[in-house]
């Protein structure tokens, strides 16, 4: 199962290579590391996907998901809320 884990960051390093300035790669990676374990990476990665498309609703939830797996609960909160704000179906 490691092996799928590393295909999966390979290919969202990949996809941030070949565009960098798209938010997709980073959301991949943040969605990939969460799944692994690795909440800080994942932190960073949907940091900068939600730096680089801020009206991303996916990019809040990945990075809320990174506030959960570290149980910073406020945070998590917080971000969930920009998140909602930005979401179509929960108006």
């Amino acid at each position: 199962a490691l092996d799928r884990f590393e295909e999966a960051i390979e290919s969202a390093r990949l996809s941030i290579e070949c565009a960098p300035e798209s938010s997709f790669g980073y959301f991949c990676k943040a969605k990939v590391l969460i799944y692994k374990g690795d909440a800080f990476g994942a932190r960073k990665a949907a940091r900068r996907a939600v730096k680089l498309a801020p009206s991303n609703a996916d990019n809040h939830v990945a990075l809320a998901s990174t506030y959960v797996a570290t149980q910073n609960w406020s945070k998590a909160l917080n971000t969930n809320e920009a998140r909602r704000r930005l979401d179509t179906y929960c108006r």
